[in-house]
C-alpha cells in the first residue's frame, strides 16, 4: 500500500502531495497494488514535481549565492525521488 500525505508546510509557497513520513495531514492511499500500468495522472504530476527538485537543487548548488544547507536539501530531495519511484516500481508500474 502506497500512502501520500497531503504537506503543507509553513512558510513554504508550495503546497504538494508526495510520500511523508509525517504523521498530520489528508491520507490519499493506493487500494490495490497496480500490474504493468502506465502512471496516473497524480503519479506522473508528482514524479515530475521530484524530479523538478533535484534538477533545481543541483542547479542551485553550483551558485555562488547557494544555501548553506544545499547539500542537505539535495540529498533529500535524492532520496524522495528514489524512494518514490522505488515504491512505484514495487506495485508494478514501469518507470
Amino acid at each position: 500500500m502506497i500512502t501520500f500525505r497531503f504537506c503543507d508546510h509553513t512558510g513554504e509557497a508550495t503546497r504538494r502531495l508526495a510520500p511523508t513520513n509525517q504523521t498530520w495531514g489528508t491520507t490519499l492511499t493506493m487500494e490495490e497494488p497496480m500490474g504493468d500500468e502506465q502512471l496516473t495522472t497524480f503519479q506522473e504530476a508528482n514524479l515530475k514535481w521530484l524530479k523538478r527538485q533535484v534538477d533545481n537543487l543541483q542547479d542551485e548548488q553550483h551558485r555562488a549565492d547557494a544555501r548553506p544547507r544545499i547539500q542537505q536539501e539535495l540529498w533529500a530531495a535524492r532520496e524522495e525521488l528514489d524512494n518514490y519511484v522505488k515504491t512505484l516500481r514495487e506495485h508494478g508500474i514501469k518507470i
